[in-house]
Parts: structure tokens; C-alpha cells; sequence
């Protein structure tokens, strides 16, 4: 993702993650998980940076909260802030 300016310079993509785009990440859904993965492995890797709006992690927090226990909420979160940095 990373794109070549006409100088030869290499330039980061900047990508605003929905939630949508975390959450297919977080639940392993089926088809989008394959294409929100190679999203987020691009901000792992350097070649794009991962930005969230703050609400992302309220919703996160919100549903992880109702679908699964204490340990994996707390999980969701951590993973949505170390994607986005």
C-alpha cells in the first residue's frame, strides 16, 4: 500500500479502520476476514499506518462486553490500540 511519489520516494498509506473492519478481525467473519486481515497485517508490517476513530473502542468494548467474557474483552481492546499504532 505503501505508493512511490514521482520524486522515487516511498510514501505510507494513512487507512481509517471502522469498526466493522476490527470487529471482521476480532470474530473471524466470514468473508471479510481475509481482506480486514490483510488490512491490519499492512499496519503490522510498516507499509501503511492504521488510524481508529475513538468510538471504535466504545463499540468494541460495548460488543465484546455482550458476546464473550471479562479476559477477551479486555483482549478486543488491546488489539484494537495495538493495530492502530
Amino acid at each position: 500500500m505503501a505508493r512511490r511519489a514521482p520524486s522515487g520516494e516511498v510514501r505510507i498509506v494513512r487507512i481509517l479502520l471502522d469498526t466493522n473492519v476490527i470487529l471482521d478481525v476480532l470474530l473471524d467473519r466470514t468473508p471479510w476476514v481475509h481482506d480486514a486481515s490483510a488490512i491490519c497485517q499492512r499496519c503490522d508490517d510498516g507499509h501503511a499506518i492504521g488510524h481508529m476513530a475513538a468510538s471504535v473502542l466504545t463499540d468494541i468494548y460495548y460488543i465484546a462486553r455482550r458476546l464473550t467474557d471479562r479476559t477477551k474483552e479486555v483482549q478486543a481492546i488491546r488489539s484494537c490500540i495495538i493495530i492502530s499504532c
